[in-house]
């Protein structure tokens, strides 16, 4: 008779009691629940990143672009195949490469960056203005190795703060104008000229004009009529008469 063993294959629970065997069953299956909401919660945050309308990217410590999400495509025009062939460096303008490389020495040394205002080109050669978030990505070993970053086009809200500034401004000026016309206005006795805030002399009519926005409309007062016209005066009253009338 051989004494070859034969292999059987419940052999590996031979040593284990049932208690022992359903206590790991059930660790097994919390690990696997565990597991699987942790795939869940990985998809739906993909998902957010993904079809976020703020560009977010992926970029190595030298500023190689490697993930570009459908926001970016958006925002500065180029598809996600051609961005990820791309260098961050490409779509930021001459004056804010100083400012970039900064930014990223300061992260390779381990210093916070905070959120930040700055620029980026389109691929049509547009610049927009964007609030930009960096987040540092370390290694097991604590070293950063990437970078994330959001980006987000604040170009309109800026053009509308710089209208809302100008017509501040323009009001502001108004304003102080209308505080000129309240004092007291240095008027030529003879010619009747008026003093302006720069020392010149200009006719009352042109000053009324660039400081208050009135126009002036000529005519003649029955004195005047008399004085210079006599022949004329009494058709010139009457027809001033009648006007008002």
């Amino acid at each position: 008779m051989s004494d070859k063993k034969i292999f059987h294959p419940f052999a590996f629970f031979k040593s284990k009691t049932i208690g022992e065997l359903q206590a790991r069953v059930k660790k097994l299956e919390e690990e696997f629940c565990r597991l699987r909401g942790y795939g869940t919660d990985v998809h739906r945050l993909a998902v957010i990143i993904r079809d976020s309308n703020d560009a977010i990217t992926e970029q190595d410590m030298e500023g190689n672009i490697a993930a570009w999400n459908r926001g970016a495509e958006k925002i500065y025009g180029y598809a996600e195949e051609e961005a990820l062939t791309m260098n961050i460096k490409e779509i930021t303008p001459a004056d804010k490469q100083a400012e970039l490389a900064e930014f990223m020495e300061n992260l390779r040394q381990g210093h916070l960056v905070d959120s930040f205002e700055t620029r980026r080109l389109c691929k049509e050669g547009t610049c927009l203005d964007i609030w930009l978030t960096v987040t540092p990505l370390k290694g097991e070993d604590g070293e950063i190795r990437a970078i994330a970053t959001t980006e987000r086009d604040i170009t309109q809200i800026k053009r509308r703060e710089a209208a809302l500034e100008e017509a501040v401004t323009s009001l502001q000026r108004a304003l102080s104008e209308v505080k000129t016309l309240q004092g007291i206005l240095p008027i030529c006795s003879f010619c009747k000229k008026i003093r302006n805030d720069s020392g010149y002399y200009e006719q009352l009519e042109d000053y009324f004009h660039n400081h208050a926005e009135v126009d002036f409309s000529h005519t003649i007062c029955p004195a005047c009529a008399r004085l210079h016209y006599p022949q004329y005066a009494d058709k010139i009253i009457g027809k001033d008469l009648d006007k008002k009338g």
